[in-house]
């Protein structure tokens, strides 16, 4: 069995304004940076033996502060990345609403049918990557505990996978910044969640406001 400790980054001013960020490289907020502080610090005294990340910054980044815990450093993951929001990407949620009301209609309520205007993804894709990316890991390091550093869509999209649902209960998980999830992935090729979404570690730190942008 491998565990893996995956973890969303920490926030960033484009999540507090809503705004969609996508593959848009964005930086942590000044409690996204006091959020990857509390992960670290949560994460500290855990047998935690590599550490990966997204290649965007705001999950590197997250990933960094608790990697110099383990004295550890990080790797890039190419499919771990958040999901392309086509030409959302950059705009605030208002705007999106405004322009493509039709489509941010269908994301909303029927979020496996749709792939993001102008050259996005589906969220097929993402789980296809997100899935090979996390079993790779999970293979890699056998009887191991890891840290991953990934985001919304794409830990949504995996869990999906993870607990056999279909892509039509993406809405259905919540994750905040710098949540803590635990995954097992057992012999047989299964995965088993034991933590979901996990904020304690924050206290102060979490603010209860749902992301308009994602």
């Amino acid at each position: 069995m491998t565990r893996i400790i995956l973890a969303r980054h920490g926030e960033t001013n484009w999540n507090r304004e809503g705004r969609y960020q996508g593959q848009l490289d964005t930086e942590l907020s000044p409690l996204g940076w006091q959020q990857a502080e509390r992960l670290a610090e949560a994460l500290a005294k855990l047998p935690i033996t590599a550490v990966y990340s997204s290649p965007l910054s705001r999950a590197y980044e997250t990933a960094r502060k608790a990697a110099e815990k383990h004295q550890l450093p990080v790797e890039i993951v190419e499919g771990l990345t958040e999901i392309h929001h086509g030409c959302w990407q950059g705009l605030y949620a208002h705007e999106v609403k405004e322009q493509y009301g039709v489509e941010l209609e269908i994301w909303q309520s029927a979020p496996h049918q749709i792939t993001m205007p102008g050259g996005g993804e589906c969220l097929k894709q993402v789980q296809d990557r997100a899935v090979a990316a996390l079993e790779m890991i999970a293979k890699r390091h056998p009887w191991e505990t890891v840290l991953v550093l990934s985001h919304d869509a794409t830990i949504r999209a995996f869990f999906c996978y993870a607990l056999g649902m279909d892509l039509a209960n993406f809405w259905l998980f919540r994750q905040d910044n710098t949540c803590i999830n635990v995954v097992e992935y057992l012999p047989d090729g299964r995965w088993r969640l034991s933590k979901l979404n996990d904020t304690c570690h924050l206290g102060s730190l979490i603010w209860d406001v749902d992301q308009k942008a994602l």
